[in-house]
C-alpha cells in the first residue's frame, strides 16, 4: 500500500509540474483552456486511483479512500468539463486552493518526520509556509486588470514548486519512515526473543523447583 501512495503522490506531483511549465510558457491562455486541462486532469486522477482500488490487495482496502477519491474526482472533473464557462472565474481561487492544500499536507509530513524522530522536520514546516502564503495571494491578492497579465505566470511558479517540493518531500519521507519501520521491527523482534528467553528461563527454574523436594524427600 506504501509504494502505491508513493506512486499517487509521484503522479500528482509531476502533473503540478507539467500544468505549471505550460502556465509560465502560456501565460496568455484563456481561463477556459486551463479548465479543460484540470477537468482532464482530474478525470485521469479518478481513473487512477479506482483502477489502483481495484488493482489493490484486498487486505490493504480497509483503510484506503482510493475508491472515494477516485469518485468525487471524477465528479468534478465532469463538473468543470461541463460547466467551465461558470467556472473560468474561479480557476484563480480554485488553483490556490490546490497550492494551499500542498501546503497542508507538507505540514502534516514535517508532523510525521518529528513523530519519527527526523530532527529536521522543521523543513517542511517552511516548505508549507512558502505554499500556504503562495495560494492565499493567488487567491485574495491577484485580482484585478494589473495583474491579469501575470497571473497565470504566478500560478505557473506556485504549481511548479508545489510539484518539485511535494515529491522531494515525499520522496525523503518514505525513505525516513521506512527505516523506522525496519528499525521498529528490528526493536520488536528483539524484544519478543528476550520475552522468548523470559519465559523459558522462568519454566526451566520451575521445573527445578518441583524436582529439589522429590530429590530432598528422597534422600
Amino acid at each position: 500500500m506504501l509504494k502505491q501512495i508513493k506512486w499517487s503522490y509521484i503522479l500528482s506531483s509531476a502533473a503540478f509540474i507539467f500544468a505549471g511549465v505550460l502556465m509560465i510558457i502560456y501565460p496568455n491562455v484563456t481561463a477556459q483552456v486551463v479548465a479543460n486541462i484540470l477537468g482532464i486532469a482530474a478525470l485521469v486522477y479518478a481513473g487512477i486511483n479506482l483502477l489502483g482500488y481495484f488493482m489493490m490487495d484486498v487486505r490493504d482496502t480497509l483503510h484506503n479512500n482510493s475508491f472515494v477519491t477516485g469518485l468525487i474526482s471524477a465528479i468534478v472533473g465532469v463538473l468543470i468539463l461541463t460547466r467551465r464557462d461558470v467556472l473560468a472565474d474561479l480557476i484563480p481561487i480554485i488553483l490556490g486552493m490546490v497550492i494551499v492544500l500542498s501546503g497542508f499536507m507538507k505540514l502534516q509530513q514535517g508532523i510525521v518526520a518529528r513523530r519519527i524522530g527526523f530532527h529536521s522536520a522543521g523543513i517542511y514546516v517552511v516548505m508549507a509556509a512558502i505554499s500556504i502564503v503562495f495560494g492565499i495571494v493567488i487567491m485574495f491578492f491577484m485580482n484585478g486588470e494589473k495583474m491579469a497579465d501575470i497571473l497565470f505566470i504566478v500560478i505557473g511558479v506556485g504549481l511548479v514548486y508545489c510539484g518539485v517540493t511535494d515529491l522531494i518531500s515525499n520522496l525523503f519521507l518514505a525513505s525516513k519512515f521506512n527505516s523506522f519501520l525496519r528499525s521498529f521491527e528490528e526493536k520488536k523482534k528483539e524484544m519478543e526473543g528476550k520475552v522468548i528467553d523470559a519465559q523459558a528461563e522462568t519454566i526451566s527454574s520451575e521445573k527445578e523447583e518441583s524436582q529439589n523436594p522429590e530429590d530432598g524427600n528422597a534422600a
